[in-house]
């Protein structure tokens, strides 16, 4: 059984009306809770702690996990705010005079979840409830996509001068060439660190080790879907995988930069699929002034999926992972995303 959080008095009096509620106020009356709470339990097996109490109730410490990302907290930052913070205590659901889950247990529970395997579920959940809300329009058929580096929480033991680069404009729209396309599968020869699922990749003269991020939205900025790949894997070959896991209808138009563009990217989406991939020039093969002119047309939209990536950056301030391995990291990142989507989508009702 759950932990029971017993209300107080103190309690009673931070339940009434706020005047002036803050954003997490909005957030928690936005969403049905209880239908998030349920894809948790249906998994969630540990109901004790390690003194054989009762255990905080997973949706609780889920919520944790999504201030943590509002709020940029580290699990020793979040205790504190658990206890100091009155917005919160409000939202998470923790009594005011009573005890709180500890930075060890907001740490068990985030590798827990990931055992679950539910996190797929938990985003198609707050995603569907939002567009109940008429937050996120079905009916518009726009899926634009793009993808960031983030750096590795783990520095590399040494630096390599043999590392993959990022596309660049004259490189050839071959997706099959060794090493060729967007940002190139080569290895480099290095005594890695202890995240050995991250990797170089060298971007505007800059060595990054860390992670490639693709993120695909929709026309209002709505993240609909993410995925995490090694900082070296290119961003023309993982166009299929990532149509694959967002799982759009069919007729959705896909806006994607020059970085996705292939014969083999087009092939893949031709007839399922809307093309409005932007055109790269090829060596001895100038665009054309149809391409020219699509590509305009592309850019004018695709700056909302840029929008999306730089805020999460900005506000969440995930320039660097906190965590080490590819499963944690793309844990980080759906966490990150659900709680975007959640504050956007509480800032716009009034």
């Amino acid at each position: 059984m759950e932990k029971y959080i017993e209300s107080t008095v103190l309690d009673s009096m931070l339940d009434f009306k706020v005047n002036d509620p803050t954003y997490l106020d909005k957030i928690n009356s936005l969403i049905d809770w209880k239908k998030v709470k349920s894809i948790l339990d249906k998994k969630y097996r540990w109901t004790k702690n390690t003194s054989g109490s009762r255990a905080y109730s997973p949706l609780l410490l889920f919520k944790i996990l999504l201030v943590q990302s509002w709020e940029k907290l580290s699990d020793p930052q979040a205790e504190f705010a658990l206890k100091d913070r009155l917005s919160v205590i409000r939202f998470v659901g923790v009594s005011v005079s009573g005890e709180v889950p500890d930075h060890s247990t907001i740490s068990r529970f985030r590798s827990r979840l990931l055992e679950l395997d539910i996190l797929d579920e938990l985003f198609s959940e707050i995603n569907s409830q939002l567009s109940e809300l008429n937050l996120i329009v079905k009916s518009r058929k726009e899926a634009i996509i793009d993808a960031t580096l983030v750096e590795s929480s783990c520095r590399p033991r040494k630096v390599v001068s043999d590392i993959a680069e990022d596309r660049h404009e004259e490189e050839d729209d071959d997706a099959d060439t060794p090493g060729g396309g967007s940002g190139g599968n080569n290895e480099s020869k290095i005594t890695y660190s202890k995240d050995t699922d991250a990797s170089w990749l060298k971007k505007c003269n800059r060595a990054y080790y860390g992670y490639k991020q693709f993120l695909c939205v929709n026309s209002d900025g709505y993240i609909l879907g993410e995925m995490v790949k090694s900082a070296r894997e290119s961003e023309v070959r993982n166009l299929a995988p990532l149509l694959q896991r967002v799982n759009l209808p069919k007729g959705t138009a896909i806006y994607a930069d020059k970085g996705y563009s292939s014969e083999s990217n087009r092939k893949d989406i031709s007839g399922t699929y809307a093309d409005m991939i932007m055109y790269k020039a090829a060596r001895n093969k100038p665009l054309t002034g149809f391409q020219k002119f699509h590509n305009k047309a592309v850019s004018k939209v695709r700056y909302v999926v840029e929008q999306a990536i730089g805020l999460i950056k900005l506000h969440f301030g995930y320039t660097r992972s906190r965590f080490i391995g590819i499963d944690k990291v793309r844990l980080e990142l759906s966490i990150h995303c659900m709680a975007y989507n959640l504050r956007k989508g509480a800032l716009k009702v009034t």
